[in-house]
């Protein structure tokens, strides 16, 4: 088994990519992380390759990330892929939660801290072998 938790990071806003690899460096968690800009790019990639959990940003160009995750329920070998949804409202927490054949596992309200990408990782039991090797504020080991 490999070490490394392969990410696709759907993300148009670069500092916001950014900002998800220094709070990935923070958790310690170990990452290969590719960012997909729009939704063209993201589907390209989910065709090339299958990440091991998806990062959804729901404002995004040309469509509204949830037009994209009904896009990927549609299909049930994307359907598989634990997702995680990104979002700077609160407001859209009920709409992907409800309204979308494909709930995200794991929601989180931007902007992202090391807590919170730790617990969404937490949420979805096939990342186990990924956890995080530390918090902030304290050593843990990883389970493995």
């Amino acid at each position: 088994m490999r070490d490394t938790l392969q990410i696709l990071l759907v993300e148009d806003n670069a500092a916001d990519a950014y900002w998800f690899h220094l709070v990935l460096r923070e958790a310690a968690i170990e990452a290969s992380v590719e960012v997909a800009g729009n939704p063209d790019e993201a589907f390209q990639a989910l065709e090339l390759r299958r990440p091991d959990i998806l990062f959804l940003d729901l404002n995004l160009p040309m469509i509204h990330g949830l037009e994209i995750l009904s896009e990927i329920a549609s299909k049930p070998r994307l359907a598989s892929i634990p997702l995680c949804v990104l979002s700077g409202s609160v407001l859209e927490r009920e709409s992907v939660l409800t309204k979308y054949g494909l709930p995200p596992r794991a929601y989180i309200q931007k902007p992202l801290t090391p807590e919170a990408l730790i617990s969404a990782l937490s949420s979805f039991p096939s990342l186990g072998a990924f956890s995080a090797r530390r918090t902030v504020g304290g050593i843990v080991e990883a389970a493995r």
